[in-house]
């Protein structure tokens, strides 16, 4: 049981001041999670990784961003808009392709990939034995200020016992949706992202609309955000239905987490089967990101290896199903007329 109370910025500098143990880190201090590793770190953090602008380019390039798929329009019960035509000279269509190629930018944006945040311990800033026993309630005291990011919003609860301390996550983004609601987003958790609803639900057709309302419902360093999407993307792997999430700005997630977690065999197997070296060489590039001690990365430091040869490298030494992977790579190698002409593609890709 609660009692919330709100307050202006003006008392929360109060509460500031009153908390000697406050005063050296602020509230907002702790909220900040998404540190990068440290320099001396020989293997990067999940989160640095991701936001390397080397992985993110590999990403962005395996997403392939087909324009009609990206503003397809996804029939989920609204109404829809019917079509405008129009003639335009040359120069204006050029204007509005430029125009289209940057909202698909937009739309394509990657969600960000953080570790799960640490709600063990919420830090005690005040005890008031007074206090002890006046109220059965809690006391959740924040600052409603608009233009504070809610990761940086002033939250405090007094417990019954008098102590004061800082709000946990739950109760944070408890408070911040009662106060600042997102569009679409529930104060308590849907049923759809409980483990057992979700493996009822996943298939190719939903995989996209369970990952959008991933997004809405949670932050992406909340623990059942995390959960949802690498459910998903395990069970795409499973089901080898990559292309149910290309084009969207959730395929680039999925291939950091495979990736990162050494299961991109599969796929490697999936883009060889369908002739995209590209992808293929792309894919190797980003797991020698992900793995700086792998026998990729050594060779991609390596002067005079084509892509093939970084490729077969990748196979004999990190794969995990190299048997399978190396039968999908000969077979697109006989469908293209041998390893040479399959070099000569790779390097021009």
């Amino acid at each position: 049981m609660f009692r919330v109370a709100s307050l202006r910025l003006a008392f929360c500098h109060r509460i500031v001041q009153q908390a000697p143990s406050l005063g050296s880190r602020t509230l907002s201090t702790s909220c900040r999670r998404c540190q990068e590793a440290s320099p001396t770190t020989s293997t990067p953090s999940k989160s640095s990784a991701f936001f390397d602008s080397r992985v993110q380019s590999e990403l962005r390039r395996l997403t392939c961003a087909d324009l009609a798929r990206v503003f397809r329009v996804a029939r989920r019960g609204q109404q829809i808009v019917a079509p405008e035509y129009r003639f335009v000279t040359r120069e204006e269509l050029r204007d509005l392709q430029e125009k289209a190629q940057r909202d698909a930018e937009k739309k394509l944006q990657m969600p960000p990939v953080l570790e799960a945040r640490d709600d063990s311990a919420a830090r005690v800033l005040d005890d008031d034995p007074a206090l002890r026993g006046y109220d059965a309630a809690k006391l959740v005291v924040t600052d409603i200020t608009y233009g504070v990011h809610e990761r940086d919003r002033v939250v405090a609860v007094r417990e019954a016992d008098g102590v004061l301390r800082e709000a946990t996550w739950a109760e944070r983004d408890r408070v911040n949706q009662v106060y600042f609601p997102r569009e679409g987003r529930k104060i308590d958790e849907p049923a759809m992202f409980q483990p057992e609803a979700l493996a009822e639900i996943l298939g190719p057709e939903r995989y996209e609309y369970v990952l959008d309302r991933n997004c809405v419902q949670f932050e992406p360093d909340h623990p059942a955000f995390i959960r949802t999407a690498e459910a998903v993307y395990r069970h795409v792997d499973e089901g080898g239905h990559y292309d149910a999430l290309l084009s969207t700005r959730h395929y680039g997630p999925m291939v950091f987490h495979l990736a990162w977690e050494r299961r991109a065999d599969d796929l490697m197997a999936h883009y060889l089967g369908k002739g995209r070296w590209e992808g293929a060489h792309s894919l190797v590039r980003v797991f020698a990101l992900l793995h700086p001690e792998s026998a990729s990365a050594n060779a991609a430091d390596k002067e005079g290896l084509s892509e093939l040869d970084r490729l077969r490298i990748y196979i004999k030494d990190d794969s995990g199903k190299s048997s399978k992977v190396h039968i999908c790579l000969e077979s697109a190698l006989e469908k293209m007329g041998g390893a040479e002409d399959a070099k000569s593609v790779s390097k021009e890709s």
